[in-house]
């Protein structure tokens, strides 16, 4: 049976947290020189450990006991990204070939990445549009990263206009058939246009909901923040905002075992 890659990165890491006792034994016991490595190779072990440590710890963050919230999404695989990166354009040759092969792979991940979930980056207080910029920057540089920021923020927009509509359309729906049992069913021709009224004056109170969230400023990144919680605490300043970040929020990011998902 073959061994697993993420089992594979777990020997490196014993390996590596007994490299001094490993070395000393090797040096004492003839019978155990043959498998000794060079200063290079453990050097190789250490740069390759924490190459596959950064992979490790996304499909972790993915895979966790507790489902994450899909605002983890854009984070984990930015992170992916700039370690491919780095590798590749590294002091190091030690990865090239492995590196060229894996960013096949990736591109589907990241450069055709659901909209969706990045969008859900947004709606966490602590990344908003300047984090995205960061991380795009560190990617993309900086006099391109302003349209990738524009280009989630603008899907952003036109999601959540989308959910406006039709939870607007669904409260008319309701208030209608309410009126209707209050007022002799006259509801139909007396206030025929009042659905779209609704829909109007909301959607211009919404979508001042959407600027002016991203105007607030950004929490701490190393804040303990629970976004979900955050959403539901918010939901009287923010209604329908905090109704469409929940839903976002509740996508899963993986159905698939942190196992496997290292492996792939």
């Amino acid at each position: 049976m073959p061994i697993g890659r993420n089992s594979t990165f777990k020997m490196l890491d014993n390996v590596l947290y007994y490299k001094d006792a490993l070395i000393s034994f090797c040096g004492r016991d003839h019978g155990m020189k043959c498998y000794s490595l060079s200063s290079v190779e453990w050097d190789n072990v250490t740069y390759i450990h924490k190459f596959f440590n950064t992979f490790y710890d996304v499909t972790c963050m993915f895979s966790a006991v507790r489902t994450p919230t899909a605002n983890v999404y854009f984070v984990g695989v930015w992170l992916i990204q700039k370690a491919l990166l780095k590798a590749a354009h590294g002091e190091s040759n030690v990865l090239t070939d492995i590196v060229d092969s894996m960013q096949g792979q990736f591109n589907k991940y990241w450069l055709e990445y659901n909209e969706v979930l990045s969008c859900a980056a947004l709606l966490d207080p602590q990344y908003k549009e300047k984090f995205l910029g960061y991380c795009y920057t560190k990617i993309y540089g900086k006099d391109n990263a302003l349209s990738y920021v524009a280009k989630v923020v603008g899907n952003l927009h036109a999601l959540f206009e989308e959910y406006k509509y039709s939870n607007s359309m669904t409260s008319g729906a309701r208030l209608s058939s309410s009126n209707k049992n209050s007022i002799g069913g006259k509801t139909s021709e007396i206030y025929s246009d009042y659905e779209m009224f609704i829909f109007e004056t909301s959607f211009c109170l919404e979508k001042s909901q959407l600027d002016l969230y991203l105007a607030e400023p950004t929490h701490k990144l190393d804040e303990d923040l629970d976004v979900l919680d955050f959403w539901h605490k918010s939901s009287m300043r923010y209604l329908e905002l905090a109704r469409m970040a929940q839903d976002i929020l509740a996508i899963p990011i993986s159905t698939v075992a942190s196992e496997s998902a290292f492996s792939t």
